[in-house]
Parts: structure tokens; C-alpha cells; sequence
């Protein structure tokens, strides 16, 4: 009954370690974000242009949603910069995207929701959740998220760790 008891004890005592140094060592929320109104132009390959953009119209923005001065826009850019460091799980989380979208590492298309036209536009694919797993020698990239809505919310919903 004793043996039992303390390899019980050793199994909860062994989980709540774990969870405390997987609480220690759990990423922090992305930050650093930038938007542009519109939607990129796109180079002879294909391309977006403002994936390796630098221009002044990158504009700061604490959460990758609802940019001031919408006025009608219906496409929006986000980017910022992957962390650093060893994720447990390289993956984000994303709760929801207004309406459809595209993340890019860097100039490489890693996720798609939804269908884009030749004029950059689709329609309503739904609200899932969403989890992005991003591939080897993600930390210290950029990530840019293209976004289109013709709903009164644009951009993306959740945290992003």
C-alpha cells in the first residue's frame, strides 16, 4: 500500500514540475506589430512586395487588429518579428481571422484560410480556430499577415504565443 502511495506521490510531484518549467519557459506574446492599410502589389514572380518593404508606411500597432482610420479599406498587412529563443511547440494560435488570410515567413507562404481572387477579395470562410506551425529557423523572421474583410472587424483575434 506504501509503494503505492509514494509512486503515486512521485507521479503528481513529477506532473507538477513539469508544469511549473513549462510555465517558466512558455513563449511571450508576440509583439512589435506594424499594419498597412491596402493590399501589395505584387512583383514578376508573384510575389507581395511588402514582404521585404521598408518604406515609412509600416505603422505601429499594439494587437494585429482594427487599425485606426479604416475608412472603407477591406485589406490590411500586419508584420512583426518571431522571438527568439525554443518555443516547446512552434506553433501560433490564432482564435480567429476577419475574413480570410495569409501568413508569410518571411517570402514564404506557411498558411492560407480562405480563397483570394485576382482582385485579392473572397468570401466568409467561417471562424475556426486556427494553429500555424511554423517550420525550423522561425525565431528572429518576420511574419507578415495579409488580411481582407468586408466585416466590421479586420485582422486577427487571440493570443499569439
Amino acid at each position: 500500500m506504501r509503494s503505492g502511495l509514494l509512486q503515486l506521490a512521485t507521479v503528481i510531484l513529477l506532473l507538477v514540475i513539469s508544469g511549473a518549467l513549462h510555465a517558466s519557459t512558455a513563449p511571450e506574446p508576440l509583439t512589435g506589430w506594424e499594419y498597412r492599410w491596402g493590399d501589395s502589389p505584387r512583383d514578376p514572380q508573384g510575389q507581395p512586395e511588402w514582404l521585404n518593404d521598408s518604406s515609412d508606411a509600416w505603422q505601429p500597432i499594439d494587437f494585429p487588429s482594427n487599425p485606426a482610420e479604416r475608412n472603407g479599406q477591406q485589406h490590411v498587412w500586419f508584420r512583426t518579428l518571431l522571438p527568439e529563443g525554443e518555443w516547446r511547440d512552434p506553433v501560433l494560435y490564432i482564435t480567429s481571422i476577419d475574413l480570410i488570410g495569409q501568413l508569410y515567413l518571411n517570402d514564404e507562404l506557411i498558411y492560407q484560410y480562405g480563397e483570394f481572387d485576382e482582385n485579392g477579395e473572397g468570401d466568409f470562410a467561417g471562424w475556426p480556430w486556427h494553429m500555424v506551425e511554423l517550420p525550423e529557423g522561425y525565431a528572429g523572421q518576420q511574419l507578415s499577415v495579409r488580411v481582407f474583410s468586408y466585416y466590421t472587424d479586420i485582422g486577427l483575434w487571440g493570443r499569439f504565443t
